[in-house]
């Protein structure tokens, strides 16, 4: 029973406990019989933390009612801005954003087990940015389970509860890895927001893709207003991003990872010559933190590689230096960053996937993309290319657009495909298929909010690929099974 009570097993009932918010506030004599319990428990003592833990309930201490297993009012106990960043199958990252320079207490709490984490397989840091207002706590945790869930509880005092979330390792062994894949997220579109996010997170994916405009820097109070974003506005743009979002207020968290694009990196179609480029960068690794791993690998700039389920996926910085688009002579990822990435592959054995903000493919309209701006330098990537043992997928975002494209063999080699999804809260724009067609698409839509939802395993060397796109009220707008082998 107590072992129930405490969720050490599967829990087939929970019990959902909404306590009112005008519920008198716990007295310090009831907060310190909770602390009593965590005492108990931490000396292992499970029976004499049970009955602490159910007097403490009793008298609205809402951190006793969650190590009975209750579940609690999310208006009530959800007060942070809280992600779950680069995750292996033994390890994990908490990122949390916090409006003040007040922070949290923290305590972490193994639910299937039962006991606290050690301390030895915790590291915390928080990041400031100079003498602005608002904190980033990174919490690195190491010595997990996939099979077990975990918490991670915020107290503003001892035994006063603000917020607590659930979270998982990835699985071992995993066959089929579920990809929710979004970009361009303007909380200027608070009301899309919360149906999108919530869509996104019934899905369940294993874990997320924000490759890029995570945060429009160049909007204030709710404006576009352009120009170019010092560090200052930066920062305080991640920050309010973080606080207005639905993704980052959901109980059960899912492991992020993470690139930018040109919103988040400070301005519209930005390049290299952007002068807080340096800075830009060191407040993004705040928020989206890239952990050194067994099956990672760290390139110039932002960009960085994770394998997980035998597929390799290459996050890209198509920012930090990128040469101006008047320069088609000039290089899209620059000469270091290529060079990391194809001396990377070598070792490497398996389908690789090719992540980045804006679009690889897109000499039929306008707008940004390698192939239009750069043509030279990407053909001499895809000659490059070409010469790699595994097939590689292309996957980009910025267009306000959502669409697959058939990529003919003669460019890399065999077929593949670029997957683009953009737009999950943003403008969108209706007509843009009809005033520039693209002839290598697949399949598209215009004009709708959209995300991707993948579900892809290894085939031999390739990729068999399930790639929905998903609209408002759980719209599909379309859907394809795609092959991709060399």
């Amino acid at each position: 029973m107590f072992k129930e009570k405490f969720m050490f097993k599967k829990i087939s009932l929970i019990v959902l406990f909404l306590l009112s918010a005008c519920a008198s506030a716990p007295k310090q004599d009831d907060i310190k019989i909770f602390q009593n319990g965590i005492g108990y428990l931490e000396a292992g003592n499970k029976e004499l933390a049970l009955t602490s833990f159910e007097q403490a309930c009793e008298k609205n201490v809402l951190a006793a009612c969650l190590y009975l297993g209750k579940e609690l009012n999310p208006d009530e106990t959800m007060t942070y801005a809280v992600m779950q960043g680069m995750t292996t199958v033994s390890s994990t990252l908490i990122n949390i954003s916090v409006p003040s320079d007040l922070l949290p207490m923290v305590r972490l709490f193994d639910v299937t087990k039962g006991n606290f984490l050690p301390a030895k397989n915790v590291k915390k840091t928080v990041h400031r940015w100079e003498n602005e207002k608002g904190s980033v706590m990174e919490i690195e945790i190491s010595g997990l389970s996939p099979e077990n869930t975990y918490r991670v509880e915020l107290y503003s005092s001892p035994g006063i509860l603000d917020d607590y979330r659930l979270f998982k390792t990835l699985p071992k062994d995993l066959k089929e890895l579920k990809i929710g894949l979004a970009s361009c997220m303007s909380d200027e579109f608070m009301d899309v927001q919360k149906e999108m996010w919530k869509q996104f997170i019934a899905l369940k994916p294993d874990i997320a893709f924000l490759i890029g405009d995570n945060t429009y820097a160049d909007v204030i109070n709710g404006k576009y207003v352009g120009g170019v974003a010092n560090p200052k506005q930066i920062w305080m743009r991640h920050l309010e991003t973080r606080e207005n979002l639905k993704f980052y207020h959901t109980r059960n968290l899912i492991p992020v990872f993470g690139t930018w694009d040109d919103h988040d990196y400070g301005f519209n179609n930005g390049d290299k010559t952007y002068e807080y480029k340096v800075e830009s960068a060191e407040i993004f690794n705040m928020f989206f933190p890239y952990v050194k791993g067994k099956n990672t690998s760290k390139g110039p700039g932002l960009s960085y590689r994770f394998t997980l389920a035998g597929q390799h996926f290459y996050f890209l910085d198509a920012r930090s230096f990128r040469d101006n688009y008047k320069n088609e002579k000039g290089t899209h990822l620059g000469p270091e960053q290529e060079k990391w990435l194809f001396k990377d592959m070598k070792g490497l054995k398996g389908p690789i996937w090719l992540v980045k903000g804006d679009q690889y493919f897109g000499k039929y309209h306008k707008y940004e993309s390698w192939e239009r701006y750069h043509p030279e330098n990407f053909k001499a990537f895809l000659k490059k290319l070409k010469s790699e043992k595994d097939p590689a997928l292309f996957v980009s975002g910025d267009r306000h657009l959502a669409e697959i494209m058939n990529l003919e063999k003669a460019l890399v080699g065999y077929p593949t495909y670029e997957l683009t999804s953009s737009g999950i809260h943003s403008k969108v724009y209706a007509g843009s298929f009809a005033k520039e067609p693209n002839p290598r698409q697949l399949v598209g839509i215009d004009g709708e909010y959209n995300f991707m939802f993948i579900k892809s395993r290894t085939q031999g060397r390739g990729l068999m690929l399930d790639v929905t796109s998903f609209g408002l009220q759980d719209k599909v707008q379309f859907s394809r099974r795609l092959e991709l082998k060399k």
